[in-house]
């Protein structure tokens, strides 16, 4: 069976190190286009008030990610000019040493150099960090389609007792979830802090959410309820088509692929 959350920690994959701000910011942009295309569908049908949840979601989800500016070209446009001040800082602080050296004309300018490519580099961590954050708010804070596993399981057994078929549930309709955890209950609407996330796709998220709860998809997901831990569904349709990019760029949004949806075999082994 699965571990239990806490003991993830060690074990996850660390893709997430390697994103940079603009690859947060443009994943959760396709997350929003791809959602809001499907919630402006002309014929609902039953699916009516999942799709109009979705769209008041949208526009508040993209002021979030317009929030995170293109950080690429201000780094480098700051680094190239430390690198360019750093020869004269290093030469009118009296630098008798490096002015004496041999080469000293190189040392400096490697020395810019460094100095540049950590200005670079601090700016794009803490772009990063922000970036990563506005994803998570945008997409999880803001999502009009979520509920507790608690509300989720109370509309499951409610359907159960109507005789409702596979595919004819309220939730019963293409698209992709997440399955968060918490740390603690969720206050203020701040979905976004989060400690585990599994992401999934379906063309049928209300038995494919209610699997993963009761042992029959991810294991983790269904570890994470049988603790007991703070548990909530986030719900994303889309057309039958975008199922594919759409998990993708939920995943690189939301970081999963270091959490729940993170390659199972290898460092698994002996763990389960």
């Amino acid at each position: 069976m699965g571990r239990k959350p806490s003991d993830f920690t060690a074990a996850q994959s660390n893709y997430s190190t390697a994103r940079e701000a603009n690859d947060y910011r443009d994943a959760a942009q396709a997350v929003i286009d791809i959602v809001e295309a499907v919630a402006n569908m002309a014929n609902k049908g039953k699916f009516a008030a999942v799709f109009e949840k979705a769209t008041k979601f949208t526009p508040l989800a993209r002021q979030m990610v317009n929030m995170i500016p293109n950080v690429a070209p201000v780094a480098n446009r700051v680094a190239a000019v430390v690198r360019d001040k750093a020869p004269d800082a290093v030469n009118e602080a009296g630098d008798s040493v490096v002015r004496a050296a041999k080469g000293a004309g190189d040392m400096v300018v490697q020395r810019g150099k460094a100095v540049g490519d950590a200005v670079r580099g601090a700016i794009d961590e803490r772009a990063q960090q922000k970036a990563r954050t506005e994803a998570r708010r945008a997409l999880l804070d803001g999502a009009g389609n979520k509920l507790s596993v608690e509300d989720f399981m109370k509309t499951w057994r409610m359907q159960s007792g109507l005789s409702v078929q596979d595919g004819e549930g309220i939730f019963a309709y293409y698209g992709c979830y997440a399955i968060v955890t918490y740390p603690s209950a969720v206050k203020k609407g701040n979905y976004h802090k989060f400690k585990g996330i599994y992401v999934g796709k379906s063309d049928d998220m209300f038995k494919s959410i209610h699997d993963d709860i009761i042992g029959k998809g991810n294991v983790d997901v269904y570890a994470d309820v049988k603790y007991g831990q703070h548990v909530y569904v986030f719900l994303y349709p889309c057309a039958a088509g975008k199922l594919e990019s759409l998990e993708a760029s939920l995943i690189t949004a939301l970081d999963a692929d270091s959490s729940y949806n993170a390659e199972k075999t290898g460092w698994l082994e002996g763990n389960d």
